[in-house]
């Protein structure tokens, strides 16, 4: 059984006789849980397993790779009402349950959590780049405010540009078929002073 630190500082937006946990994925390899667990649910566990049992039992957490189909139990005190919980995998689903463990094999929950999903721990493989369409942009502008939506790009009548292209459908755009007076500052983002004809020339 892992043993963690728990804090106390965190607080449910709501109390009522039922106990209650979120989780939130923190990043790849931490989870962080918060709970309440109400009066009314202790007492109702003494009168149904009595009170020699609840002194005898250990407050856990049940943590569960649902992904992966393993779980472990964090071990906590009756006075903590957060925890951050380090799991080993990333990019995985997990669910946390809130109870007391009696035995190895004997578990009481008390309450359980959302699904969360951690983020993958490397980075992505997908290299794609997607630019927005300078065309259709100005084309809604020009709708937007009124004016004639062919006035300045007179092939739109005829047919409309998708509303975003990837790297490579857009580069294979010649600089001719772009409006004049376009900077590279609004078309991609990059600081003034370079022309977006000097731009495609790479």
């Amino acid at each position: 059984m892992s043993e963690i630190q728990a804090h106390s500082e965190s607080c449910l937006p709501f109390a009522c006789d039922k106990a209650r946990i979120l989780l939130l994925a923190r990043d790849p390899h931490c989870l962080y849980a918060y709970w309440e667990i109400p009066d009314s649910k202790k007492t109702s566990f003494c009168e149904h397993f009595g009170f020699e049992l609840w002194e005898k039992s250990v407050p856990v957490l049940k943590v569960s790779n649902v992904s992966k189909n393993t779980e472990f139990d964090i071990a906590i005190n009756d006075l903590s009402s957060s925890a951050y919980i380090n799991v080993p995998d990333a990019g995985c689903l997990y669910c946390v349950q809130l109870g007391r463990l009696v035995s190895d094999k004997f578990f009481i929950s008390f309450a359980s959590s959302d699904y969360v999903f951690t983020p993958g721990g490397n980075l992505s493989t997908n290299t794609a780049v997607y630019f927005i369409n300078y065309k259709i942009l100005k084309h809604k502008q020009a709708c937007d405010t009124g004016n004639d939506c062919t006035a300045s790009y007179p092939s739109m009548k005829s047919k409309l540009p998708a509303p975003a292209v990837s790297s490579h459908e857009f580069l294979r755009t010649g600089p001719e078929e772009l409006p004049l007076g376009i900077s590279s500052a609004e078309l991609l983002g990059i600081p003034p002073g370079i022309s977006s004809c000097n731009l495609f020339k790479y």
